[in-house]
């Protein structure tokens, strides 16, 4: 893997690591945390921007097998952020079901 990743700066690797750590676990914290959830609609969005980017980084090394892998993380990371995006509060009141007569 050092050669894979060579030609990236170190300190470009480690900037992407320090965040995709934090936002595993304010992917995880909302379970312990409950104020935390509107946390957990940008976490998942980072990941799936790093997961993204290491699949197509994966494929333009010619390296098909490390990027089919990245790409599942990505798609995971996708599905996540439309769930949460779509129940995610619109800062509006509730709709009102109960219909006035």
């Amino acid at each position: 893997m050092k050669r894979v990743f060579a030609d990236i700066p170190f300190s470009l690797r480690v900037v992407l690591a320090i965040c995709a750590a934090v936002a595993s676990l304010l992917l995880v914290l909302p379970s312990f945390v409950k104020s935390l959830t509107r946390m957990i609609l940008p976490a998942s969005v980072v990941l799936m921007l790093i997961a993204g980017g290491e699949a197509l980084f994966m494929l333009a090394q010619h390296q098909s097998l490390v990027a089919k892998v990245r790409g599942v993380f990505f798609v995971m990371a996708l599905v996540l952020v439309l769930i949460r995006w779509r129940i995610a509060p619109k800062g509006r009141s509730a709709p009102q079901f109960a219909s006035r007569a």
